[in-house]
């Protein structure tokens, strides 16, 4: 019984290795892969090294499912992956810096994430892609090939601020994106005399079912030549100016809802305000810097005017603030009480308001000494200036009209 069993796992053994291939994928074999069942691993032995390009597809066949790719290329090969309509997913944990047209056309793919590095995407590298929903794109790349994405079940691409042009057709027919991001750094939706597509052989975005662009006003008219349909927007989240946007598709005489694309993040957040109105406020209020410069200390104070426990206006609260900043009361409480008071008592000297208190303006030191009839000589900052009481001596006329006696001539009574 037990050698029936060793020589059934021995049977297997071998029927594992039999499966197993190793091979190079270019001339001088710096790039090697190895195939085990339907899993293949590409490996690239140094750095920049380049993969041969293939006819239809690698010598790993169709039946592919996984992929690895691993180490420093240069570029991945044309048609490597073409029609492996069983491949699920492609892990790159290595770097690329150019992949080849064709490369993983009508696979199984429903994620990417394309690594760091990658700077150029050839002609039809995912088209027809049918069940491709996600992907990745880092913002080192500046070339997305003609039809790069035809086809596929994308919801949602943001391109990366350096893409500096998107070829023909790229995102022809992908029926399922929803959500658009063109940076500001697109130059071209390039036209090329490709052919087999009919009227739309020249049209970026042809044939789609967009719903929400996000995008720059010079950008805007660029994406209507490309075959986006604007009409059908339900929201424009504008990168710069709302107005700008606006007057563009005034021109075009389109209209669509439309919102500030920062103030629209801003409220998502959550983080300084939770609507459109209330972040445009903080952020006009930061804009202006009459009270604040940042939308953190603007904040505060809205909240501090809010709450109304010390001040109710922003205007208040900006000088609350400057008061608690100033080190002349310790504590909100303390500080409230000097921010209230009609006089200021602080070190001893007495301040009419908080301009005078910050400017060292203290109101004059007012003493008087009863003189036993009635009246007080009075005294300004230590020096005399005159009586008051019963008797109100007026000292300039009293300095002319004198007694022999030296007293002071009293000139009129109250």
């Amino acid at each position: 019984m037990r050698n029936v069993v060793f020589i059934l796992g021995l049977m297997a053994v071998i029927a594992i290795s039999s499966t197993a291939k190793a091979d190079c994928c270019n001339a001088d074999c710096s790039c090697q892969w190895t195939q085990q069942g339907t899993s293949v691993t590409i490996k690239a032995i140094g750095n920049n090294v380049v993969m041969d390009d293939y006819n239809e597809i690698g010598p790993w066949g169709k039946d592919v499912t996984n992929v690895t790719i691993e180490g420093n290329f240069e570029t991945l090969g044309a048609y490597a992956f073409k029609n492996a309509t069983a491949l699920e997913s492609v892990d790159i944990k290595g770097s690329i810096k150019n992949i080849n047209k064709w490369a993983f056309h009508n696979t199984a793919l429903t994620y990417i994430e394309l690594p760091d590095g990658l700077e150029t995407m050839g002609r039809e590298v995912f088209s027809s892609c049918s069940q491709l929903e996600h992907v990745t794109i880092p913002d080192t790349v500046t070339t997305i090939g003609a039809w790069a994405f035809q086809n596929a079940a994308l919801t949602e691409v943001e391109i990366p601020n350096g893409v500096k042009n998107i070829g023909s057709g790229a995102f022809h027919n992908c029926t399922s994106l929803e959500k658009l991001t063109i940076p500001d750094s697109v130059e071209t939706f390039s036209y090329d005399d490709y052919t087999g597509y009919g009227d739309y052989g020249h049209a970026t975005f042809a044939d789609g079912n967009l719903k929400e662009l996000i995008i720059s006003s010079d950008k805007i008219e660029m994406y209507k030549n490309a075959g986006g349909d604007i009409s059908n927007l339900t929201m424009i989240y504008c990168t710069d100016s709302v107005d700008k946007c606006q007057s563009v598709l005034d021109t075009l005489g389109v209209s669509v809802p439309m919102v500030d694309k920062a103030l629209s993040d801003m409220a998502s957040s959550g983080e300084y305000c939770d609507s459109l109105e209330s972040c445009k406020a903080l952020s006009d209020m930061a804009s202006s810097g009459e009270y604040c410069d940042s939308l953190e200390s603007c904040k505060a104070l809205s909240d501090m005017a809010a709450s109304g426990e010390y001040c109710t206006t922003i205007a208040e609260c900006k000088r609350f603030t400057d008061l608690m900043n100033s080190g002349y009361c310790d504590g909100f409480e303390a500080c409230k009480e000097m921010f209230n008071a009609n006089v200021i008592n602080y070190d001893g000297k007495r301040y009419g308001s908080l301009d005078d208190l910050y400017n060292g303006n203290a109101l004059p030191s007012i003493t008087q000494q009863e003189q036993g009839d009635g009246s007080f000589a009075v005294y300004k900052d230590g020096a005399f200036v005159g009586y008051k009481g019963k008797r109100i001596y007026m000292m300039e006329e009293a300095n002319r009209v004198t007694k022999p006696t030296g007293n002071t001539f009293k000139i009129k009574y109250r």
